[in-house]
């Protein structure tokens, strides 16, 4: 088993098959973030601002389930 704790919190976004070899070298291995690939400064402030809604069938949900489910989470903001 192999544990690796990062020395910094990193969350990239469209993440290409390229970029990958960088962002282990450079984060992974180097223990700082790739920054062409990195989420913003605020990725984790707003992320906490969100409410977060899981399905159980998340992939075969259909728009009128998932209106009702916003409906509903909006009515409770």
């Amino acid at each position: 088993m192999f544990m690796y704790l990062a020395k910094t919190r990193g969350t990239y976004e469209k993440v290409k098959p390229a970029m990958v070899k960088n962002i282990l070298n450079d984060h992974i291995v180097g223990g700082k973030p790739f920054k062409k690939a990195a989420s913003k400064e605020d990725y984790y402030t707003t992320l906490e601002k969100q409410t977060r809604v899981a399905l159980a069938h998340g992939a075969r949900s259909t728009p009128k389930i998932l209106m009702t489910i916003f409906k509903s989470v909006a009515m409770n903001l």
